[in-house]
């Protein structure tokens, strides 16, 4: 991995390393299904010896051996989910694997529900342009 700034990770070629984010999927709050995008919230015990630096990260989802785009959030309490774009149906009591592509922002407070949802859907379309993927389309393996 090649540090390109503070806030911004790109990998080297040929990928020394990857981050990873994987857990066990389990019940949260359901703040973002609230939102409109509903995260998976990952159990924490694998990130105590796998930290990962706090923030929003885009990055390829593989759920029940297929890949999707996601997004990553490591938040300032540890917590850990993951946002799997274009996904329909339940994750819970999955494994959820995400390989880390990208650092997209540093996580931050909002003071309104609609600044976090615009921010949201910001992450989302940026994701989207470093994944190099038009909004529906799926990997290949």
């Amino acid at each position: 991995m090649v540090l390109q700034s503070a806030r911004r990770y790109r990998f080297a070629k040929p990928r020394v390393c990857t981050l990873v984010l994987q857990g066990r999927v389990v019940r949260g709050d359901a703040v973002g299904r609230k939102l409109g995008y509903p995260t998976a919230n990952l159990t924490r015990h694998y990130f105590r010896y796998h930290p990962v630096p706090r923030g929003v990260y885009a990055g390829w989802a593989t759920v029940r051996g297929r890949r999707h785009q996601a997004l990553g959030i490591v938040g300032v309490d540890s917590k850990v989910e993951v946002y799997v774009l274009d996904w329909q149906g339940t994750l819970y009591g999955q494994v959820l694997r995400m390989e880390i592509v990208e650092h997209l922002r540093p996580i931050r407070i909002f003071h309104s529900t609609i600044a976090l949802q615009r921010q949201i859907a910001r992450d989302i379309a940026q994701a989207r342009r470093v994944l190099g993927l038009s909004p529906r389309r799926q990997p290949q393996r």
